[in-house]
């Protein structure tokens, strides 16, 4: 007995470690039991509402929307079946059911041939099954990403291409899809008129990155005007109701492009450096600095001398 005495406190110190470690064990593995026990217990939202009720071949990490955190309404819950169904018909190769849900607007403005679908987006894309996650960005559009499937191709990779998708209705009520950032169009037939130019706001199409508006312009003098002083930046923008400006693609238009002789009528297409948001309202369109003599302009040799300009405000 005395031996065991001695032995135990020669080696208590390793005994009580031992006997501590081997507690602290069995009790984390306690925890970990409940903690595995809860979670298997717990309602899984995103598999029993949103991947499993509303798409079969999108993933959706949530329903609500990341910018507002509204929840999915019951109309965009419908809606969504056709995205769902888009990246079904794109990873099966249906490529003309997958081009039959894009919008007449994004047909006419990207895609107006089934041809040019397939080779300017299905073919940058789907090059291999791909895993679709998707979430609801605001409204009806959704952040979209397409990711290499590792089951069909062996390839493990993290990288995503991404785009933007905005469900919309046709004029027969229809659900269709506008695609690669594409927004959609809006018919605004607003006219102004100053110095014999008369300018008209015909339609504006609107992008994530960028929107464009398209003007009839007629010239009504006898003189060749020039839409913009090549020699000044920022004449042409667009202004919002907060006062912010949006200035145009200057340096993707040409002269040619913004000169009008006299008596001519010219539809011109315009981009401007204005992002997508929800909550942004364009209020105005300014051409500034109007060259009203294009003709006298040219020939001066120091245009500090020329004066004759004219501004044209158009409010929408």
């Amino acid at each position: 007995m005395n031996e065991i005495i001695r032995w135990y406190n020669a080696n208590r110190k390793k005994i009580w470690g031992v006997i501590i470690a081997v507690l602290s064990i069995i009790i984390l593995i306690q925890v970990l039991n409940s903690i595995a026990h809860n979670q298997k217990n717990t309602p899984n939202k995103v598999s029993s509402e949103t991947k499993e009720e509303l798409t079969n071949s999108i993933v959706m990490d949530n329903d609500e929307s990341t910018v507002s955190g509204e929840k999915l309404s019951q109309s965009q819950k419908n809606m969504l079946k056709t995205l769902d169904e888009f990246a079904d018909y794109c990873n099966t190769g249906n490529v003309d059911k997958a081009y039959g849900l894009l919008s007449d607007d994004c047909k006419n403005e990207m895609y107006p041939t089934k041809e040019a679908f397939e080779t300017g987006y299905y073919n940058q894309i789907f090059k291999g099954k791909k895993n679709i996650l998707a979430e609801n960005w605001v409204e009806n559009i959704y952040k979209v990403k397409y990711k290499e499937d590792a089951l069909s191709t062996g390839i493990y990779d993290e990288s995503a291409i991404q785009d933007y998708i905005t469900i919309v209705k046709d004029k027969d009520g229809n659900t269709k899809l506008n695609i690669n950032g594409y927004i959609g169009k809006e018919n605004i037939d607003v006219t102004e008129q100053k110095d014999d130019l008369k300018i008209k706001v015909v339609e504006t199409d609107v992008y994530m990155d960028f929107q464009t508006y398209t003007f009839e312009i007629t010239n009504n003098s006898d003189k060749t005007v020039l839409l913009n002083d090549p020699n000044i930046d920022d004449t042409m923008y667009l202004e919002d109701k907060s006062g912010v400006k949006y200035q145009a693609y200057t340096h993707e238009i040409s002269s040619s492009e913004l000169k009008i002789t006299s008596k001519e009528t010219k539809k011109l297409t315009i981009k401007y450096y204005s992002k997508y948001g929800s909550n942004k309202t364009i209020k105005n369109i300014l051409f500034a600095r109007i060259i009203l003599d294009y003709g006298a302009y040219s020939n001066y040799q120091n245009i500090g001398y020329y004066n004759n300009y004219g501004a044209i405000q158009i409010k929408l």
